[in-house]
């Protein structure tokens, strides 16, 4: 008979706090998993943003005169905007030189597009030693998500076909 009672013992006490230990290492091993996971699935989004806006302001840039038609000259120079010129007004690529600020995807005051920062860098460049092309920009814009420290860096180059 005592063969018989050790068969239906079924669990005893130590084997079921062990299982209840091994199912909560468990348990936590898969939920932080699923955390880190969450936490990641708006990355793409973020990224794919900041690439829209640095997209946009690349564009605007680039359909910009190469020089400021008010104040003509020769050689190559940014200096950025006049004190009285806003974003709205700039009409050439050297009014972009040293611009930053919140990322607005249309040149309106307040139309911003929240968390994301812009700054674009003009720099003369030599576009591998083709004088024939003259006068060269490189054009690049920045744009960072501020929650995230994402960042997004674009570069486009504008040539001085103005004239």
């Amino acid at each position: 008979m005592s063969n018989e009672r050790r068969a239906e013992r079924g669990f005893g006490l130590i084997e079921l706090v062990v299982t209840i230990v091994i199912l909560g290492i468990a348990l936590t091993a898969v939920l932080g998993g699923i955390a880190a996971v969450t936490r990641r699935s708006a990355d793409p989004v973020v990224l794919a943003q900041a690439n829209a806006i640095a997209e946009a302001y690349l564009e605007e840039i680039l359909l910009r005169r190469y020089r400021d038609p008010d104040a003509p000259g020769s050689g190559c120079s940014f200096t950025g905007p006049g004190a009285s010129e806003a974003r709205e007004t700039f009409d050439d690529i050297g009014d972009y030189a040293h611009f930053s600020g919140p990322a607005a995807l249309q040149a309106v005051p307040g139309d911003s597009v929240d968390g994301y920062e812009v700054s674009v860098r003009v720099l003369c460049t030599v576009l591998n030693d083709l004088p024939a092309l003259g006068d060269a920009a490189r054009i690049e814009v920045t744009v960072t998500h501020r929650p995230t420290a994402y960042s997004v860096r674009l570069t486009g180059f504008r040539t001085n076909h103005d004239s």
